[in-house]
């Protein structure tokens, strides 16, 4: 077998060409790969950031079942241009919004999380929603990577572009570098040849390669020796001469190329400078505070909104340790820290931070590395101040609302009770010896007193009869002001300033005194040493979108009342308006003063401001919108002539027993037939049995099983229109709203006297047309 033998240049051939032929190959294969990889956990850590924000956002929405936020949530997540559509799901599986895609394809969608589809054109991820650790539901997001599967596309092109170019021209390179090395040892082959042909003149050229130059060295050597001793000198001075031209030549490349590389570095650093720029235009438009940090957490970037947000400008943080982390933090910080650099995500967080000022506020924190190209860390923080005090507003709805309800509860029951009491003292004051009438007139007061406590819960809770109309408001100060210089001692100085103006308001007469006279008592209650109180009334223009009333635009009237007594703290400021709150000892007030004018002013679509410093007084401000424009003043129709009624037969529906028995003993007293019936179904049977002698109804509104309302209308239905009074210690919206008021209908609120009850009753049977 022939072995090959390769030569020098041979060598050099195939080694080479083996280098760019492997280079090639990278280029060609390895490198779009690797690049593609990159590009594509790029985009999955994308996704999963832009699926765990957005359920991040969800949590509320999803819990309260809000859809229309849920789907403002998602359009705002939907504005990532690498979104192709959005899926929620409830903690059922059920489908609650969609973006992008039918929700009847969505509910065939799978909730797998971080799968690519089998075209390669979406990643779909999915994240669970929780609150308060539970899970509330799930969301599925799917990008299109049909972007970057084009991007992919081009780079392998381009990939095979350039290794088939390094291919080409890296032969051609080899090809030069390997003549240039051999050629130096053809020359000597001819020079060799000619000398020995007897031209002692001639001599080896010198080369750079020191193996050539060696050899040469020695073969000139020789034919030196050989030639003659005179011609040493010319040689050593050809090749002193040869070697500086070649030095020349080499320094002058050498400057040749420092320049360029100069220039390629200005351009660079130009490059770099004009990316940092735009780079930091981009994060300063962002609403969110975005900080990016070394390896050793020293700040890097800082923008526009982070300024905003803690108080530190850019060029007092760049090149300092973050300086918003308070010192109590400092464990929870070193684990996100630790968190951080162990994972490419982390999730978004909520902590406690620090202002320059000193102050803490709750921010939610989203922190990540960043790339090899730009090691350190990033980290956007939101402010979570607007939305703490929307959620502590909803808790505060929710707790006035639960305590409204169980306001309005016991309100009626205890009207059960105080009508038993009215009604039997008022038996008691006819039948019994005057010299006890000063004891029962004690007890009706002290019942009077208890009805209006019940008044006050039944405004607090809504759930009392309100009569709304045109009201006056200076009108109605004028006239209480000599009521309230009776209340006020001499120590107290009272100032009014409530002009006349034509100008009303659509309130309840009562609703406004019982709000004023709140107010009073309240500023009489904070100043026990004397001092100064106004009241002070003006017709006020507020502008649309004004953030420090949130009432729409409009003319309103403003009620001010200003006291100069001990002023309240930040602490208790915050609770005045809670239900059965109060400052004073026990046995002094009920703590529903000031929640009942709360109450009110929110009922007639108002405000309510409170402005208090301890030792400096308190001044609080009520805006009440005026109606349009002046109300005609109506006439009451003249009054119907009573007819005359020789018996009079009541049917009684009560479904409390003491009422209905108190009741009915009054009724009988006064001459009346009753027929008492428990609830409204006995009540229908006595009717179609046939005793249609029943000259009026008295019917409590709210009885289990069938209630007064439809207890009326089958009435009506069945048997023709007949007088009926409704009698009722709380309804659950107001009792005109609901309908019971007409021509033949009346109204009675409990606690009632046996007098009033009669009166109603004559009133009712005088002016029905049914029962002359």
């Amino acid at each position: 077998m022939t072995r090959i033998q390769l030569g020098i240049r041979g060598k050099l051939l195939l080694s080479f060409s083996l280098l760019v032929a492997i280079a090639a190959t990278y280029m060609v294969v390895f490198l779009p790969r690797t690049v593609e990889q990159h590009a594509l956990r790029a985009e999955l850590r994308r996704a999963h950031f832009v699926t765990s924000i957005t359920s991040y956002s969800l949590r509320a929405a999803l819990f309260f079942g809000d859809e229309t936020a849920i789907s403002e949530v998602i359009a705002g997540a939907a504005h990532d241009e690498s979104v192709r559509w959005i899926v929620v799901r409830d903690a059922a599986g059920k489908v609650v919004s969609t973006w992008g895609i039918p929700r009847g394809e969505a509910q065939r969608i799978a909730r797998d999380s971080g799968m690519v589809t089998d075209d390669r054109r979406q990643y779909i991820a999915s994240a669970d929603v929780t609150h308060d650790g539970q899970k509330v539901g799930r969301i599925t997001v799917a990008v299109q990577l049909d972007k970057l599967n084009a991007e992919m596309a081009s780079a392998r092109r381009f990939g095979a572009l350039v290794g088939v170019l390094v291919f080409v021209f890296g032969c051609l390179l080899v090809y030069a570098i390997a003549t240039l090395a051999t050629r130096p040892l053809s020359a000597m082959v001819q020079t060799v040849r000619r000398i020995a042909d007897g031209d002692l003149s001639l001599r080896a050229a010198k080369t750079s390669d020191p193996e050539v130059g060696h050899l040469v060295g020695a073969f000139n050597q020789l034919v030196d020796n050989v030639a003659s001793s005179q011609g040493v000198m010319a040689d050593v001075n050809h090749e002193l001469e040869r070697r500086v031209n070649a030095r020349t030549a080499e320094l002058k490349e050498a400057v040749a190329l420092q320049r360029t590389a100069q220039k390629a570095l200005a351009g660079s650093e130009a490059e770099a400078r004009a990316n940092s720029q735009q780079l930091q235009s981009l994060i300063d438009v962002a609403p969110q505070a975005i900080v990016t940090v070394d390896q050793d957490w020293k700040v890097t970037r800082w923008n526009k909104a982070a300024d905003r947000l803690f108080g530190w400008t850019a060029d007092e943080v760049i090149g300092r340790p973050v300086p918003f982390v308070p010192d109590d933090e400092g464990t929870s910080f070193t684990e996100m820290r630790r968190s951080i650099a162990d994972s490419d995500l982390v999730e978004a967080k909520e902590v406690t931070r620090m202002r320059k000022d000193g102050t803490r506020i709750p921010v939610l924190i989203s922190a990540a590395r960043l790339n090899a190209a730009q090691s350190g860390y990033i980290a956007v923080v939101t402010d979570l101040r607007d939305r703490k005090t929307l959620e502590d507003q909803l808790r505060q709805s929710q707790k006035m609302d639960a305590v409204g309800r169980l306001a309005g509860g016991i309100a009626h029951d205890f009207n059960n009770v105080l009508t038993v009491i009215t009604a039997t003292t008022t038996m008691l004051l006819d039948d019994t010896d005057p010299k006890h009438h000063d004891d029962l007139n004690e007890v009706m007061t002290a019942a009077k007193r208890a009805s209006a406590l019940t008044r006050q819960l039944l405004t607090f809770s809504r759930q009392g009869f309100v009569q709304l109309e045109p009201v006056n408001v200076p009108t109605v100060v004028r006239r209480m002001e000599p009521m309230f210089r009776r209340l006020l001692p001499a120590n107290i100085e009272l100032h009014v300033a409530a002009a006349d103006s034509p100008r009303t308001v659509r309130a309840d007469v009562s609703q406004m005194e019982q709000l004023l006279m709140n107010l009073v008592v309240n500023a009489y209650d904070a100043m026990p040493s004397g001092g100064h109180m106004a009241i002070e009334l003006l017709v006020t223009q507020l502008e649309p979108g004004d953030a420090r009333i949130p009432l729409p635009g409009g003319e309103y009237q403003l009620l001010t009342v200003r006291d100069s007594g001990v002023g309240m703290d930040a602490q208790t400021l915050a609770r005045i308006f809670e239900p059965f709150f109060t400052t004073k000892t026990v046995g002094k007030g009920t703590g529903l003063g000031l929640a009942t004018v709360y109450a009110v002013v929110n009922s007639l679509a108002g405000h309510i401001d409170v402005e208090s410093t301890p030792g400096r007084g308190t001044t609080f401000r009520i805006w009440l919108p005026l109606e349009a424009a002046v109300q005609a003043e109506e006439h009451a129709p003249a009054p119907v002539a009573r007819q005359p009624v020789k018996e009079r037969r009541v049917m009684l529906v009560e479904d409390e027993a003491p009422v209905r028995e108190v009741l009915r003993r009054t009724l009988e007293k006064r001459g009346m037939t009753v027929v008492p019936v428990e609830d409204a179904t006995a009540a229908l049977e006595i009717l179609r049995r046939g005793d249609r002698g029943i000259d009026i109804v008295v019917t409590d509104v709210m009885m289990p099983g069938m209630d007064g309302r439809a207890f009326a209308d089958i009435l009506a239905r069945e048997l023709g229109q007949i007088p009926i009074i409704f009698i009722s210690g709380y309804a659950v919206e107001t009792i005109r709203e609901r309908g019971l008021m007409s021509g033949t209908h009346g109204f009675l609120q409990k606690p009632f006297t046996s007098d009033e009850l009669v009166a109603a009753i004559d009133e009712c049977l005088a002016e029905c047309p049914v029962a002359a």
